[in-house]
Formats: C-alpha cells, structure tokens, sequence
C-alpha cells in the first residue's frame, strides 16, 4: 500500500462489507492553460506539444487528457446588458449538445471582515440577478455552514441566499482587537521562533494597549498561542470544505467549478502543504476547477489604512518611516500577501483563475463564469522521489509554439499526501478496538432555512495507556485520528485524517483523569441514516482504539 491514500465514496455497507480505501500513486498531475496572444485558450494540442521539467529535470509525460468546451448562446434575464462577460463554456458534444455547467459558490463567512462582506453579498446577489446564464446549476457552501444552498438553476434561490450571508462574529478573529494576529504572523511568533516578528509583534501591543514592554510580550505571546490554535482549525475547516465540494462536484456530469470568495487562508505549514497537496490531487482527478475571487482588494493601501487608524486613535498621529508601527505594517502587508498565495496556487493548480487586487468585485464574479475553452492535464511519476517536504518547482513549455502563455501548477511539496497508511487496514477492518479509552459524542446542527447539517464530533481520550516523552516545553505526544462518516449505503459521505499534537502544560488536558477533548465538524450533509466510525492510533506503542456510533439526522 503505497503512502498516498485517498478515501473514496463506497457502495458498500460498514457491518457487511467495510469501506475501501483506494491507493494512490506517486503520479503528480499538472492542469494547464494554454493562451495565445489574444488570451484565447488554444485546443487541438496533443501531448507531444508539451515538455515537462520538475526542478528543471526533464520527465516522462506518462497521462494525458484534453478537455474541449463550447461557448453557449447566454440565455437573457429580460434585462439590457445582462450577458455575462467573457466566454462561457462547456464541454463539447458530437451531437451538439452541451453538459450541465455546475458551480459551487464558496464564501468565507469566517475570516472576512464586516466591510468586505457587505461589499460581496452585494456583488454576488448582483451577478445571480443580472448574469448567471439560465440551465447553469450552483450551490452555495459557507465555511460557517450558515446559510448554505443546495445545487439549483433558480437565479431567485441562488440571490436570496447570497443576500442572507452574514459577517461570523467570532472571536479574536481579526477586527480591532489589540493585538491583532493573523496566523500567518503567529505561525512566525510560535512555530518558527522569529524574535523579529515577536519583537514587532511586542512593539505594537505596547502602543495599542498602553502597556510596559513586559506586559506587552505577555500580551503578544498569549493572543500568538491562541490564534495558532485558531488559524490551525480554521485552514483546516476550509480544505474540508474545499474538499467536500469537490467530492459533490465530482458526482455530476458535465462541468464542475469552484469560486471561492475569500480573503485567503495561510497554509504554509506542514498540516496545511498536505491538506492542499491532497485537495489539488482530489480536483485535478475529478476534473474540477478552483477559481478564488479575492475580497481584499488592493491590499497594501488597506493594511496602511487599518494600521494606520489604530496609531491614531491612540497616539494622535501617524506612524514614522521607522517606527514600529511601520514594521508591524509590514508583516501585515505579507500576512495579507501569504494568505492570497494559497488561493492562486489553488487556482494555478486547477486550471483556474485568480481575481485579485481589484476592488471590482462584481467584475470578478462575471470573469469566473467563464470556463476556459480548451485545458489539459498532464500527468508524471517523479522517479526515486524523497517524501522530504522539499519544494519541486515545475515548468511546462511548448517549444513548437510561439507567443502562447501557459497557466498551471507552479510546483508541488514531495510530502506523503497522507501520514495515516498504517491506519488503512484498521479503518477497513469491521473489528472494533479499544485500547486507549474514549467517550464519544455526535450531533449535529442545522442552520435555519438551510437543507444541510454539520455533523459534530467530540472525542474525550484517556491519556493513561499514551506514552508522553518529556521536552523543554513538557509532556508531549502524538495520535493519528480518522472520522468517517457513511451513509446507509456504506457510501462515505465526507472523512478527515490527522495527526493530533498533545501538550501536558498547553491547556488541553483537563482535570485529574488526565483527559483531552477533541472536537471536529463535518460539513453540509442531508437528512438520513449515517454511521460515524472514529479511530484514535498511537504510533509509538501501536494502541488504538475503533469505534462506530449511529446518526439519524431528521
């Protein structure tokens, strides 16, 4: 079994016969655009066209595929001016005919700031009135699950929910909080130790709080901690969410594109390269393309602005060239430019498109709904490859062609797109286990006026059989989880594997019992009959513990 593994939608009952878990390959895929000079998409390319270089080392192009689309007479709304901008497009038919275009719209509801979300509902409700073309079918996914809409044609349903999007007030997320920390900035404070980012991070919580430095690095430190936590859940609620839609997309014929409206997420940690490394996998075998509508605008005068207000609701003026204040402007700048990377490697890496640094976001939504005419995918087996998390930079050339540009993937991370292999078999067998003690709970909820639910799992695991190995920050340790959940049919709905760091001195044991409480969502399912498997492994002594727990959602 090779250490790429990939959960696949089964038709077989948990019971009778278990689920199955397909091997993947070390096969890297590679969606390209080709344009000309115009910024047409150019077809009619065969796979002798293309050369393929992975660190500027030539490879063997060992999968091929061409995707042609046709270009539909945009249906009107009864309104002047209601075609959409640029090209729309399916995919072609000998007889004629063309598939269903199907969309998933995705908005970050969770990270967004209040501002910016007036600003794209307004955007969104426009183009589902003005230009979504008739017969084109969409979903509506939040990252809250609040408001979410099930794939439909009909433009009013599609607008009402958009209009219903509302800013998630959650705390410390983002705002005019003192001290303000993305993950981005917390990831450099905590993770990577950059005594220059804590140092700035210090400077500004002194001024904005009105505190002594020592207090200020308390300040600064304590709200770093807690937005690392937070930003580790949030990335990881945005993959599922990413990687639930492609899996509904992937169930239906014809076209199948994701618009992601979003700030941006950071992700440039190993939990994160993975998660993004297996949602490119997933997209580009299931043909789905990831186009990111950035919300942001033009982020350098924005995070002036911001930094700016602050200084001088509190100072009575504006930061100096050298100041800290400028410093902290800085790292901001890049946290906002670090958190929009991920959304064009997505898009980069699907065949999509990235609408950034435009503050037009109704242009946006009507350049996204144009689906190249022509894309490709390659795909290679990088020979005697190192999962040793090192970047490899690709290239792709058309040495026949002249003045043509080539969107694709920039490159990929050489890491195992799962680091749960040795939990296949125990997630396929139907034996239960019980080694490490765990109290688990489910539930769900339900959004009003929404037809889907988010799951809710909770898991207390006994820490007593667990084998802690002491550091200079204190007990730590580490367990694999798999959560699965299938339906009646045995299909899997939606699933989730990582690994789970455990600190004694962090907070996250609880009481004498020597307990942690682990909580996870599963996004946006249907009413009906579900079956929820959770497997807690630890690789150190091999303990682990199987358990299957029913779910009826009315």
């Amino acid at each position: 079994m090779t250490k790429a593994l990939f959960l696949i939608l089964a038709s077989l009952a948990i019971g009778q016969t278990p689920p199955t878990f397909r091997g993947g390959t070390d096969l890297v895929l590679v969606p390209i655009v080709v344009r000309d000079r115009h910024g047409d998409a150019v077809g009619n390319l065969t796979q002798r066209d293309f050369r393929l270089y992975d660190n500027g080392k030539p490879q063997i192009i060992t999968t091929f595929s061409a995707l042609q689309h046709a270009t539909p007479t945009p249906a009107s709304n009864g309104a002047a001016g209601s075609t959409t901008a640029g090209a729309q497009t399916v995919i072609a038919h000998p007889d004629g005919s063309r598939s269903q275009r199907n969309f998933v719209y995705i908005f970050d509801d969770l990270n967004i700031r209040f501002a910016d979300l007036a600003r794209l509902r307004t955007a969104a409700a426009d183009f589902f009135t003005k230009h979504f073309s008739a017969g084109d079918r969409a979903a509506v996914y939040t990252l809250t699950g609040k408001h979410s809409l099930d794939f439909t044609t009909d433009r009013d349903k599609l607008e009402t929910a958009v209009s219903q999007l509302r800013w998630g007030t959650v705390a410390a997320h983002g705002g005019m909080t003192c001290p303000d920390v993305s993950y981005y900035i917390a990831d450099l404070v905590i993770d990577k130790a950059d005594d220059l980012v804590l140092q700035a991070l210090t400077d500004y919580t002194a001024q904005c709080a009105h505190v002594r430095p020592e207090l200020a690095r308390h300040l600064a430190l304590s709200a770093a901690y807690q937005q690392t936590m937070l930003g580790r859940e949030d990335t990881r609620r945005t993959l599922a969410t990413l990687q639930l839609a492609v899996r509904q997309l992937s169930q239906l014929p014809g076209e199948r594109v994701i618009v992601f409206s979003s700030p941006g997420f950071f992700a440039q940690t190993p939990q994160g390269i993975r998660g993004v490394a297996r949602l490119l996998q997933l997209a580009a075998q299931n043909h789905v393309i990831i186009d990111g509508l950035s919300v942001r605008g033009v982020i350098v005068a924005e995070e002036e602005e911001d930094v700016a207000r602050q200084v001088i609701i509190h100072r009575q003026g504006p930061p100096k060239a050298s100041s800290p204040d400028q410093a902290w402007i800085r790292y901001r700048r890049e946290s906002a430019e670090a958190n929009g990377d991920v959304m064009r490697d997505l898009a980069a890496g699907t065949g999509g498109t990235f609408f950034r640094h435009n503050n037009d976001l109704r242009l946006g939504f009507q350049r996204l709904a144009a689906i190249p005419e022509f894309s490709y995918v390659l795909g290679f087996s990088p020979a005697s490859l190192k999962l040793n998390g090192s970047f490899h930079k690709l290239k792709v050339v058309l040495p026949e062609l002249k003045h043509v540009s080539v969107e694709a993937r920039g490159g990929y991370y050489a890491v195992a797109l799962s680091d749960h292999s040795d939990l296949a078999e125990t997630v396929l067998a139907s034996e239960l286990r019980n080694d490490i003690p765990v109290v688990l709970q489910t539930g769900y909820s339900r959004p009003a006026q929404s037809s889907v639910v988010t799951v809710q799992i909770v898991a207390r695991i006994g820490t007593e059989p667990l084998h802690f190995d002491e550091t200079v920050s204190g007990s730590e340790d580490t367990v694999d989880v798999v959560v699965a959940l299938f339906d009646k049919d045995g299909t899997c709905v939606t699933d989730r594997a990582e690994s789970e760091h455990l600190r004694r001195n962090s907070g996250t044991v609880a009481g004498k019992d020597n307990a942690v409480t682990l909580r996870w969502d599963l996004p946006s399912i249907q009413n009906g009959e579900y079956v929820v498997r959770f497997v807690v492994h630890e690789p150190k002594s091999g303990a682990t513990t199987v358990i299957n727990r029913t779910l009826t959602v009315l």
